[in-house]
């Protein structure tokens, strides 16, 4: 502190006054809110002493009230401007936080042409020159800001922060330190507690009063930074000691837990090239659960902080590390990274990017060729001078969530909602909930696999675990635009079908039955496709076609009959016909996969064996279907 207060005179120039040396040794102590009343008492009594002015403003900066310092320091300059040209960075920082930016920017310029030594200095200074010109052109483009407090039951008297949201939008997920924490007390830190999880759930009351989570997942260090699957069943988070080494540094490392039958499993810690023995944390897994974004200041990046990430391997684990590149990295720190579950989105916080101060919340999205596109600021008053954190968008990308102790509120810091943007929002998604269930014993919990093929492009976008450990549920976010497939299959059980177009604005649920597979059960594949009026086999066809090649080579004993049924549009006779072409076409499609023909059996059925009635256009889609019959197994 000492070196910093001789850079701005006050050490070369004697307190004068009684007040002036006692706000003097405050501001020494680090005594900030006293050396602020002492220095206003000796304002009042000498309103002509620079030093005066000049302590008054240091403490009111160390206090954190920026805006407000902004007067005495223009006092001080206008007492003695050539005193020091670190007046010309106090201004500038305090002209920033008065979103004063062409006033910013001038005094930067000053402090820099004067500046002699101020190594660090001028490296703030030119960073906050380049924000303070890039905001004067972007501070009149505002976005539409409006936040709203979640109240008593989730915010509390501490430090509340880092909040997510289930898929659905039923439970919120967030970090706090307060009374009640795993660990008990522990001074010195925060406000007297580490950092534990909390959740509530929504209900038509609001949200309910927040509950810790508890043992596996609180411990008696910090819980932060965390991720959640959008199917709910995956856990990262960053685990921290409560204080850093001997040498300032604290080694972070990224945890791990399932959720099994209701119960989180005793986290392990991500092993192999993700750590790295420095500090890495806030994790974001992909939507498709092969992609882990992390944050970590390891060696080999461009700044402090830099975003990485690692792609699953076939075997469960994590490959190679990768720096995520320098368009969103940069020599500064890059932190608090989300990956929206549209998968083209990623939300993160930078303090070197073109920004309006401190810390602000960016967007990037992935560009056809795969490629993260250039940062875009997330706009004021979102962002400010004030440093913004923990950005978090619902699956719907309508909503976000955010923790601040700026509006007032409940505690340090709180956490507060408000709509998105239409200018920032990510892709729109939809989240699908589904249970799948043995068909003849609904108590029955198939050990099934829900996997969800976007038609268009033939890509498996998720793969959904919904067994016994999951009590046969499932939920997942999904990008709108496209139709999909649902897949579900068991061992044991004849594979289920399904065509899935989401509706606008809506969300699913989807209740599977799976059958048993057994003589003369049959099942159908809703996702096989034709030319109208043709037998020629659509490439949308190839998720469920491949799915049948599967079966059939999993099972040699097993036999089929492939049906081929039509609606009632059009003659019996020309129905008959198209039916039996279509079914020997997915038979010719089976038998060049490798299955012998003697176990195959294609027949037409026309419009003879219609599932619902042919009297509407939904009912004639449900009928025209191929279908499959066991006959031996």
């Amino acid at each position: 502190m000492t070196g910093l207060l001789c850079c701005t005179g006050l050490c070369r120039a004697q307190p004068a006054t009684p007040e002036e040396q006692r706000a003097f040794m405050y501001l020494q102590q680090g005594d900030f809110a006293n050396a602020r009343l002492a220095y206003e008492a000796a304002v009042r009594a000498d309103s002509a002493s620079f030093p005066a002015w000049l302590g008054l403003g240091m403490s009111l900066k160390q206090l954190g009230s920026q805006a407000e310092a902004l007067g005495p320091f223009a006092r001080a300059f206008a007492l003695d401007s050539t005193r020091t040209p670190a007046l010309y960075l106090y201004l500038g920082d305090a002209y920033m936080f008065n979103l004063r930016y062409p006033e910013a920017a001038h005094a930067y310029t000053q402090f820099l042409r004067y500046a002699t030594d101020f190594r660090d200095q001028k490296e703030h200074a030119r960073r906050n020159l380049r924000k303070a010109q890039w905001a004067a052109l972007r501070l009149a483009d505002s976005i539409a800001f409006v936040p709203q407090n979640l109240g008593p039951a989730v915010n509390g008297e501490g430090e509340d922060y880092n909040a997510f949201l289930s898929a659905d939008d039923s439970t919120l997920y967030f970090n706090s330190h307060r009374k009640g924490n795993t660990g008990g007390p522990v001074p010195g830190i925060f406000h007297g507690y580490g950092s534990d999880f909390y959740y509530s759930t929504l209900t038509a009351e609001g949200w309910q009063t927040a509950q810790n989570a508890g043992l596996p997942l609180n411990s008696a260090l910090h819980e932060k930074e965390f991720y959640l699957s959008p199917d709910g069943q995956e856990l990262y988070f960053g685990r921290h000691p409560l204080r850093p080494s001997s040498d300032g540094h604290y080694s972070c490392g990224i945890w791990y837990s399932r959720r099994e039958q209701g119960r989180w499993t005793e986290p392990r810690k991500l092993e192999g090239s993700i750590s790295s023995g420095y500090c890495d944390s806030w994790p974001s897994l992909s939507a498709d659960g092969r992609t882990l974004y992390f944050v970590s200041d390891r060696p080999g990046g461009f700044g402090g902080f830099d975003i990485w990430y690692a792609t699953r391997l076939p075997n469960g684990q994590w490959g190679a590390v990768q720096n995520l590149g320098h368009t969103l990295n940069t020599p500064g720190d890059e932190f608090d990274v989300f990956i929206h579950p549209d998968d083209s989105t990623l939300y993160f916080t930078s303090d070197y990017h073109p920004g309006f101060g401190g810390f602000d919340i960016y967007r990037s999205r992935r560009q056809a060729n795969g490629r993260w596109g250039s940062p875009e600021n997330l706009g004021y008053p979102l962002n400010t001078p004030w440093d913004e954190f923990d950005m978090f968008v619902n699956a719907a990308g309508t909503t976000g969530y955010i923790n601040s102790d700026r509006w007032g509120g409940h505690g340090e810091q709180d956490l507060y909602r408000f709509s998105l943007d239409d200018r920032i929002r990510p892709r729109p998604t939809f989240w699908l909930k589904g249970h799948v269930t043995d068909a003849a014993d609904m108590h029955q919990q198939p050990e099934a696999t829900v996997r969800l093929v976007a038609l268009g492009s033939g890509d498996t976008l998720r793969t959904l675990a919904a067994g016994k450990l999951q009590n046969g549920h499932f939920l997942t976010a999904m990008p709108r635009g496209d139709s999909y497939a649902v897949i579900t299959t068991a061992p044991r059980y004849l594979p289920h079908s399904l065509h899935y177009a989401p509706p606008d604005q809506a969300n699913g649920w989807l209740d599977i039955p799976l059958q048993p597979l057994a003589k003369d059960a049959v099942f159908t594949l809703r996702n096989i496709f034709f030319d109208t009026d043709q037998a020629t086999l659509r490439p949308e066809s190839r998720a469920e076609l491949q799915l049948l090649t599967q079966l059939l080579h999993e099972h040699p004993q097993l036999r089929l009959e492939v049906q081929g049924h039509t609606d009632s549009q059009g003659t019996s006779a020309a129905n008959e016909t198209l039916s039996q072409r279509r079914a020997a076409a997915v038979q010719t499609y089976l038998t060049a996969q490798g299955i012998a023909a003697h176990r195959l059996t294609a027949v037409g059925f026309g419009q003879r064996q219609p599932v619902v009635s042919n009297d509407t256009p939904q009912g004639r889609q449900l009928n025209r279907r191929v279908s499959f019959r066991v006959l031996a197994y």
